[in-house]
């Protein structure tokens, strides 16, 4: 029996910009001080705001009435005067409420109007409590999902292996891991992806001509949260039929200070493969190793640039089981012909062996991302450009 390895590589590299004016967003408030869930409820109903509240606080807290036009994060601010809360996040998509200091400690002011986490582990709790909040405000169907590194997710290296823990999402695999993702059950042809809003162009499958982009070779660590949108508005993309996947990349600004992280970790493969037919003594048991980190901090005289670089490698082998079959080629007269060339072939062919195999899967990806932002205090200018490269 003959034995082939296959080995596969793929390369991709990526480059998206973005350059937009955030003006501060103001609507007409009408909210009463009847009770504080009943208040935010009103005010994520307004501005499409989702807010986050420590558990089992809400309750008891009677928040000041706010009516009039002004702007959101002030009316929010206004919603909590006096109260034993306070915003300590706030953007264009969701809001974090904390408890106020207690009297005599004091915060450092931020260099910018947002108000920012400065913990670690309260930044990835914070995400996924925005993403909850999205969702429950958001007028269509979405689904979302927060990067968090503190949880390995059995290898989760790319965006394709963490979208399939989303309702409704199946993925199409390759070398075991999933590369491209459907969505209700449609075509990845389909589906229309973007990073923060900015479509991502397909390589079209090596020339194939597809439309479907390859989700596996995008790192995870690049992104703070991808929203999945199932269906469609007429603000939306008209060539998404299958749906929308929105890559949100992670910023420098969503904490306050430097923050690095770094993940080391060891794979053990206990599985072993058995003696092949050839009378082989089989694959024995594998090691692998992976490594995952992100660093990030801001500059500049008032803090206003950014970066963010993230990396990852990762070296797998596995034990697997294949099948193995062999063809038979008839011509017109039903006589078997060893050639599909000849010219009598009838263009059917039938199965004349089928067997299994062991072999070993190695897998082996190395890739990261770098963003630049800049973010001028007190103009509402936020541009930014981000770069990812992954070998596989």
């Amino acid at each position: 029996m003959k034995c082939f390895r296959l080995h596969a590589a793929l390369l991709s590299f990526g480059v998206v910009g973005s350059w937009n004016v955030a003006h501060a967003a103001s609507h007409e408030f009408n909210i009463d001080s009847s009770s504080l869930p009943a208040a935010l409820a009103r005010y994520q109903q307004i501005t499409g705001i989702g807010v986050a509240v420590p558990g089992g606080t809400a309750q008891g807290i009677h928040p000041h009435a706010v009516k009039g036009v002004m702007d959101d994060q002030a009316a929010l601010r206004a919603l909590l005067a006096g109260t034993s809360l306070s915003v300590s996040y706030f953007d264009r998509k969701g809001a974090v409420l904390s408890h106020t200091p207690a009297p005599g400690k004091s915060e450092a002011t931020p260099h910018n109007n947002d108000v920012e986490a400065n913990d670690v582990e309260k930044i990835f709790s914070y995400g996924h409590r925005m993403v909850k909040s999205e969702k429950r405000t958001s007028n269509i169907i979405v689904d979302s999902i927060a990067y968090d590194p503190f949880e390995n997710l059995g290898g989760n290296s790319s965006i394709a292996s963490s979208l399939i823990l989303l309702p409704g999402v199946a993925a199409i695999y390759n070398g075991d891991e999933p590369r491209y993702v459907s969505l209700r059950g449609i075509s990845p042809d389909l589906n229309h992806t973007t990073v923060d809003g900015l479509t991502l162009a397909s390589i079209c499958e090596t020339g194939s001509g597809t439309r479907r982009v390859n989700l596996q070779d995008t790192p995870v660590e690049m992104t703070s949260h991808t929203n999945i949108y199932k269906s469609f508005t007429a603000e939306q993309s008209g060539d998404a039929i299958g749906g929308v996947i929105d890559m949100i990349p992670m910023s420098a600004f969503d904490h306050k200070g430097r923050y690095a992280y770094f993940d080391g970790y060891g794979i053990d493969s206990l599985y072993a493969g058995s003696a092949g037919q050839n009378g082989l003594s089989g694959h024995s048991k594998h090691m692998g190793a992976g490594e995952k980190a992100v660093i990030s901090d801001r500059f500049g005289k008032n803090k206003e640039f950014g970066i963010i670089i993230s990396s990852r490698y990762q070296d797998r082998v596995t034990n697997q089981i294949g099948s193995v079959s062999d063809f038979q080629y008839y011509d017109t007269s039903g006589t078997a012909t060893s050639e599909p060339t000849s010219p009598k072939w009838n263009h059917k062919l039938a199965p004349t062996n089928y067997t299994t195999s062991e072999y070993a899967n190695s897998v082996t990806t190395l890739g990261g991302s770098g963003k630049l932002e800049w973010r001028p205090i007190n103009t509402g200018i936020t541009a930014s450009i981000l770069g990812w490269t992954y070998r596989r």
